[in-house]
């Protein structure tokens, strides 16, 4: 992938509109649990937990662990955790192997079917996950996360890591996503802002990630209280999209099935607001799904309802809602 220089040469005023009153919001029925993703196995709705990992079904009153071998070659410990699907529908796990003087980062793959664990690319740094993927799943694009104040984005090509050489430029001000890559570094936060998850829209056209210039020589609280923006990047020309901005602690980030919306969690515009939002790429328009904290969000297969997780607070996400959105996608 080659060196990619994001220049905004136009700036898109886009609105936000409260959608509150056309959305029928529906609890479904899972168990009173922590959740922190949800995926689709097959036609099945599955809602995932780590630490070990568990997942559940609706209307199903309990968890099902799913058990990973200890590696014999991990000094001290083997863990696993999973953050979603891969384009082929299977899981997408995160080994840790620890050992003197590092740990070993092996992205794996389930196979719910068959019941099998394949490596799909080892070495990668500490941090790591979750992934994005083109259809085919030849490339896939990872975040790398510190878990404080330094985040950033690299490549999986050929089962291999490599950099992400992305050049992001705003104004007189640019950096690139290549700095933290294989690890991060104090002495670049001069230079270097941070990035947020990505996605890769189903049609395989289009990337679309959160980027903050505005964290350029910040660190710790200052840093992670910085503007994002949305960015959507064209896979293939490299050309660029309208952008979002105003986002604060974005997490989560979904296309549509069609590809022509994308879905949020994070604070939102001027006042903060915290919540589910909707971008329409056609309307230029972000619209409120709901406020409130929220841990993750998937579309159904038709993509005329979002599905999310609740937070009753900061601490307990337990709650599954379906929200019917086919009015604000037409």
């Amino acid at each position: 992938m080659k060196k990619i220089s994001l220049l905004f040469a136009f700036l898109f005023m886009v609105a936000c509109q409260s959608a509150n009153t056309s959305i029928d919001a529906k609890k479904l029925d899972f168990q009173n649990i922590e959740l922190e993703h949800l995926i689709w196995v097959g036609d099945n709705l599955v809602a995932l937990k780590n630490s070990p990992i568990e997942y559940l079904e609706e209307g199903v009153n309990y968890a099902t662990p799913l058990i990973f071998p200890d590696d014999s070659t991990c000094i001290h410990s083997t863990k696993y955790f999973a953050t979603g699907s891969l384009p082929d529908g299977r899981l997408e796990v995160w080994k840790q192997c620890l050992t003197d003087p590092e740990t070993k980062t092996t992205l794996m793959a389930y196979d719910w079917f068959t019941g099998t664990l394949t490596e799909v690319a080892t070495n990668l740094p500490l941090g790591s996950g979750p992934s994005t993927w083109n259809p085919e799943q030849t490339t896939g694009i990872v975040f790398l996360d510190n878990k404080y104040d330094k985040k950033t984005l690299y490549v999986i090509e050929d089962n291999q890591p490599r950099r992400l050489d992305v050049t992001i430029s705003v104004d007189s001000v640019s950096w690139n996503t290549s700095n933290f890559y294989p690890s991060f570094s104090d002495t670049k936060v001069s230079n270097t802002g941070n990035t947020g998850m990505a996605d890769w829209s189903n049609d395989g056209k289009s990337i679309a990630f959160f980027a903050s210039t505005e964290s350029i020589e910040k660190e710790g609280l200052n840093r992670m209280y910085a503007e994002y923006k949305l960015y959507i990047m064209d896979a293939k020309k490299y050309s660029t999209l309208p952008f979002v901005e105003n986002i604060y602690f974005p997490s989560t980030i979904k296309w549509s099935p069609n590809s022509d919306n994308i879905v949020f969690i994070g604070e939102y515009g001027t006042e903060k607001q915290e919540g589910l939002w909707l971008y329409s790429i056609s309307k230029k328009v972000v619209l409120e799904i709901e406020n409130g904290i929220f841990q993750d969000v998937i579309w159904d297969k038709e993509g005329t309802h979002l599905i999310a997780i609740k937070c009753k607070n900061r601490d307990v996400c337990s709650d599954v809602y379906k929200y019917s959105i086919s009015e604000l996608t037409k």
